[in-house]
């Protein structure tokens, strides 16, 4: 793939993951609203596009990872569930409880961390909520679809998934939302230097978890739902029959 100024965010990222780092530590929107020319998406993220493209450019071509492109898409619903979905089941509560000892014990010296423990709160409870829509709803509906297309069920009556996947895709965007409000707060996950233990751990908990869900929402966004579309066109495209 050749990636020029024109190039969209999200088809980069999709179809070369290894960029997804780049686009990460230039601060580069490739998941929420990713549908965008690489171009504007720098003049958005203040970036000079000549050096991402050659930070782009630089990057290893083996240093891809799993192309789920080319994966079953019940394969990359148990991926996103097990690296993702379950692993924030655990972590967000204890990152919660770090996030309210550090603003109860620093909060008076910088009243920005009571606004973080009250902000990450509001985006645990939704992603804790669009978790469980995902996975009783949307994820199920993919995976009858998937079975579908597989076993040659063409012409048949598909579930509507426009619907949910137009409802998770703004909750991303309040994820998005939320996630940046947290690095304007922690001046971008920087703890002072004369910092407690406690006051760093909470940093680079949030620093990673911004990581994860950006990577996360990429996934589902880029290659999960579109791919979901893409069977409904595809069970859609014979005679009827009944799913």
């Amino acid at each position: 793939m050749s990636i020029t100024g024109e190039s969209i965010v999200a088809d980069i990222a999709r179809l070369k993951p290894a960029t997804v780092k780049v686009f990460q530590r230039q601060r580069i929107d490739f998941c929420c609203s990713g549908n965008r020319p690489l171009a504007e998406a720098c003049a958005k993220a203040n970036r000079d596009l000549g050096e991402v493209l050659s930070e782009l450019a630089a990057l290893d071509p083996s240093a891809d990872e799993v192309d789920w492109n080319e994966r079953p898409l019940v394969q990359l619903i148990d991926h996103i569930i097990s690296r993702y979905h379950d692993r924030l089941r655990l972590d967000l509560p204890t990152l919660g409880e770090l996030a309210k000892r550090v603003a109860t014990r620093h909060g008076d010296a910088n009243p920005a961390l009571r606004e973080v423990e009250t902000v990450f709160q509001t985006l645990a409870d939704e992603l804790l909520t669009h978790m469980r829509k995902e996975e009783i709803v949307l994820f199920p509906m993919i995976e009858k679809l998937e079975t579908a297309a597989t076993h040659g069920s063409m012409g048949v009556a598909a579930p509507p998934i426009d619907g949910p996947i137009a409802a998770m895709e703004d909750d991303h965007r309040e994820v998005g939302d939320l996630l940046a409000q947290l690095w304007k707060l922690t001046g971008g996950f920087e703890p002072p230097a004369d910092a407690c233990n406690s006051y760093r751990g909470l940093f680079s908990g949030l620093a990673e978890l911004e990581t994860d869900t950006h990577q996360h929402i990429h996934l589902e966004n880029n290659i999960l739902f579109p791919g979901g579309q893409r069977l409904v066109e595809q069970l859609e495209s014979a005679p009827s029959a009944s799913l």
